[in-house]
């Protein structure tokens, strides 16, 4: 019996040692599947996310163009923070936008503007003065009531002008909700698209919209330097 201690002692250690190794695999794998379920459950939680914040400013898109047409002075009282939610940034400063490679677009501090405009508006803002501006791109074909059906499904046209080939001046009316609203638009149609640039108002008449428009264009565009720090009015 003496003799064969030494190999139940040998027989022993190589039991615990092989008991030893089966509870540390046991452990690597348990702890590898956490890991794993970890990462995915973040990779989902991303990804959820991002689809929530896509339908937000989807939402917050479809919204803005809405909330222009609430009175400016209403919208001045409004905090920050629920214009954002209604897709409306209040402009802290004065503020220029690339119109082209040689003209941007002026607006003065205070102005309503659209943070994420959705297809065919690429400007949508409003001013102290309450005129609701439009700068929309159309490249699909048609005419002007067709292409503006787009953002304005009940828009009447009064009078139209051809001040060129391609450039027509139109007067015509909107309602928006049961109001209703006047307003003035040129439409330039070059081989791209169509450009329109509509002026908008509940008081004011078509034609002191064109006095608007004409103001505007003067004193709102203005030309780019090399220099990006400076413009050429």
């Amino acid at each position: 019996m003496e003799n064969n201690s030494p190999w139940r002692s040998v027989l022993s250690v190589v039991i615990l040692i092989i008991a030893l190794v089966r509870i540390v695999m046991f452990c690597n794998r348990q702890n590898s599947t956490p890991n794993y379920n970890s990462d995915q459950q973040i990779q989902n939680m991303m990804q959820t996310q991002q689809e929530t914040m896509q339908r937000v400013q989807e939402a917050q898109a479809a919204e803005a163009p809405k909330q222009l047409y609430t009175a400016y002075a209403t919208l001045k009282e409004t905090e920050d923070i629920v214009l954002l939610n209604r897709g409306i940034e209040r402009l802290a400063k004065d503020s220029l936008f690339p119109f082209d490679l040689s003209t941007s677009l002026k607006l003065e501090k205070g102005t309503m503007f659209i943070r994420r405009p959705q297809a065919p508006i690429r400007f949508g803002f409003k001013g102290s003065n309450d005129v609701i501006t439009w700068i929309n791109d159309y490249t699909e074909k048609g005419t002007v009531s067709e292409l503006l059906a787009a953002t304005h499904p009940e828009l009447k046209i009064t009078k139209e002008d051809t001040s060129s080939e391609r450039t027509k001046q139109i007067f015509y009316t909107y309602t928006h909700e049961g109001q209703k609203i006047n307003g003035f638009g040129v439409c330039t149609t070059e081989d791209s698209g169509t450009i329109a640039m509509l002026f908008e108002h509940e008081k004011k008449t078509s034609a002191q919209l064109k006095t608007e428009f004409m103001t505007f264009v003067l004193t709102h565009f203005v030309k780019v330097t090399d220099d990006p720090n400076k413009t050429v009015q």
